[in-house]
């Protein structure tokens, strides 16, 4: 077997186990996958606020702006959210 089949048949079944724990709801590794999911989407708004790429062109000078706003609101709503989900995984540790 050539070292470039060992190393997919390694990730597959890497990726495989990781979604068996992903889905079973107790698992402690899906409770740390929410919480940085909800930190790379905000981080992806965040970067989408920055970015040159509009919806809406920033020409149109109030209206321009809307979507870079809706972008940070969403950033700021991941972030609360992803600190809520940190916050209760490290109380319910604690117990």
């Amino acid at each position: 077997m050539s070292s470039l089949n060992v190393c997919l048949v390694c990730l597959t079944t890497l990726a495989v186990t990781t979604l068996v724990l992903l889905s079973k709801p107790e698992s402690q590794l899906r409770n740390v996958a929410k919480a940085a999911l909800k930190f790379m989407v905000a981080l992806l708004l965040l970067l989408l606020t920055v970015s040159p790429i509009d919806v809406l062109p920033d020409a149109l000078f109030p209206i321009g702006f809307a979507d870079d706003v809706v972008y940070l609101m969403g950033v700021v709503a991941s972030i609360k959210s992803g600190l809520r989900e940190f916050k209760s995984r490290r109380q319910i540790e604690k117990e």
